[in-house]
């Protein structure tokens, strides 16, 4: 605005007279308060424009999407520990009710307080309450589907280090089964690592979801690859415990037999564990081979692809696994019918 760079200028020359500016500004945020912001933010270190705006969201003069502007500057000075937990006293409540843009904002005040790099002045927030609030930051933006991934998981990765491994594990959990679906991919990676080191928190928050009646679907209708990163036995274990309907829920995420880069058969430790003693129920094993192509997508000619698939398969013809050779049957004759089927498609367009 031209009357904002006028009063840069003019507090630059210090020809600015600070008291009248903000008496002016005083009297013109009730009615114009957009005005009163940019007049303000023009002279941020004198007109405390910071402050100045978390009055005007807290009586509904502005969006909340106002303070994305304070992030990491606040005028010539970097936002500190207690001017994000100012900000976010005014914005989680935005953020809970899901409005547009404000879990980005709250975790953009969070992760630069994680990650102020070649700030010599800088030094990692060391508290425990504010440890507390960043966790109900990325907690509360779980459950946003439009908040961007990038930041929300570098603040988790930096929580991790000073938090319990079944917090965080539950966590992930969440926003793996959330609607946020660049959550969910970074989500499911970082699981994955975390079961690496923590298997039996990992295992127990998934097998907590999956036992919720309202979250179920989530695990019979999406393809997790944290599965593959646990150690069988400790899905094993937790199968033992919660038998038919705990394969069930399994089933889904178990990686069907491939070909190794000798092109010899091949099974991950998982699906030998999962295919010789839990998908003897026949219910559990056609949710297994309902499974293997789903969510999958095709590039080029399908019905190649598809008898592809079929000559895997007959190389587990004489597998030791009764299930092994009953899967390999089963994608032998829907690879088959799949590539016919599509092949008389294009018959059909052509004539």
């Amino acid at each position: 605005m031209r009357d904002g760079g006028y009063l840069a200028g003019s507090a630059f020359v210090e020809t600015l007279d600070t008291r009248r500016l903000t008496e002016l500004l005083d009297g013109i945020q009730t009615k114009h308060p957009r005005i009163a912001f940019y007049l303000s933010h023009a002279v941020t270190d004198v007109t405390d424009a910071f402050g100045r705006t978390l009055h005007m969201i807290e009586t509904n003069k502005l969006a909340p999407t106002y303070l994305r502007n304070f992030t990491v500057w606040i005028g010539t000075r970097k936002a500190t520990q207690d001017d994000v937990e100012r900000a976010l006293k005014v914005l989680m409540p935005y953020v809970t009710a899901h409005v547009a843009e404000c879990a980005d904002i709250a975790t953009e005040f969070v992760a630069y307080q994680y990650y102020r790099i070649g700030d010599p002045d800088w030094k990692p927030p060391a508290n425990d309450r504010f440890h507390q609030l960043s966790w109900e930051v990325v907690e509360t933006a779980t459950h946003d589907s439009g908040v961007h991934a990038y930041w929300w998981t570098k603040i988790v990765e930096r929580l991790q280090s000073t938090s319990d491994s079944s917090q965080v594990a539950k966590l992930l959990v969440k926003a793996m089964c959330g609607d946020n679906f660049n959550l969910k991919q970074d989500a499911d990676r970082m699981l994955g690592l975390l079961a690496e080191a923590k298997p039996q928190a990992v295992m127990d928050a998934l097998g907590e979801m999956m036992l919720d009646e309202t979250m179920q679907s989530w695990f019979r209708f999406q393809r997790f690859s944290v599965f593959v990163s646990l150690p069988p036995d400790v899905i094993g274990d937790w199968l033992e415990k919660n038998g038919v309907n705990g394969a069930l829920q399994i089933a889904h995420h178990v990686p069907p037999p491939f070909l190794g880069e000798d092109q010899k058969p091949r099974l991950y430790p998982l699906t030998e564990l999962f295919l010789g003693k839990y998908a003897l129920d026949d219910r559990v094993f056609r949710e297994f081979v309902g499974s293997v192509h789903s969510l999958e997508s095709y590039v080029g000619d399908i019905a190649v692809l598809k008898e592809e698939e079929a000559e895997v398969a007959r190389k587990f013809l004489n597998h030791d696994l009764p299930r092994v050779r009953d899967w390999a049957e089963d994608e032998i004759q829907s690879s088959t019918k799949g590539a016919r089927d599509f092949r008389a498609l294009l018959d059909m367009q052509r004539n």
